[in-house]
């Protein structure tokens, strides 16, 4: 067992899920306009099909760290007990990571959306982005920067949210025609 092949055991993953990573974060997974029919799920505290895709798009990072782990651990077979210790620890590597994602997966699995309304504030930290409102409950929620952009500071609206992860699926102006 050689330390260059347990390198690439063990950074595989990670660079497969980078990568991803990279992709996920140039597609807009949450479009600023909704639609009528997304407006009403939403106003009726259910999560929209496009939105679940969304979710599910989010995640496809750690989907694949997981399962590029585990892969790796069943296929890898390094010799004697350290590579046995090897080989649990990228498995239990996967493991911590889907656990992390557990909130996610709740919010797929419970297909429900929260709201909070007000007036919007906007808040920016280098390349972080959220989204809360003036008044009411004290809760910052990250967003993409195209549904940070949409909007303006200060402007009545209502913040759709997965209630577990705390991802933003929509942003409805109270002016909007969609609202319901």
């Amino acid at each position: 067992m050689r330390p260059a092949e347990i390198l690439i055991a063990f950074a595989t993953p990670y660079l497969l899920a980078w990568m991803a990573m990279l992709v996920v974060q140039r597609q807009s997974v949450v479009s600023p306009a909704v639609a009528p029919q997304v407006a009403a799920e939403n106003a009726l505290g259910r999560l929209a099909p496009a939105q679940r895709r969304g979710l599910l798009l989010y995640s496809v990072p750690e989907l694949l760290f997981c399962v590029s782990a585990v892969i790796i651990a069943i296929a890898w077979q390094p010799a004697g007990l350290n590579g046995a210790v090897l080989r649990w620890g990228l498995a239990g590597m996967a493991l911590v990571r889907f656990s992390l994602s557990w909130p996610m997966w709740q919010d797929l699995a419970s297909g429900k959306v929260a709201a909070i309304a007000g007036p919007l504030r906007k808040i920016q930290f280098q390349q972080r982005r959220a989204l809360a409102t003036e008044d009411g409950p004290i809760m910052v929620l990250p967003v993409d920067r195209t549904l940070f952009a949409a909007h303006e500071a200060g402007q009545q609206a209502t913040i759709y949210y997965v209630p577990h992860s705390k991802r933003v699926v929509a942003v409805l102006p109270a002016n909007s025609p969609a609202e319901v």
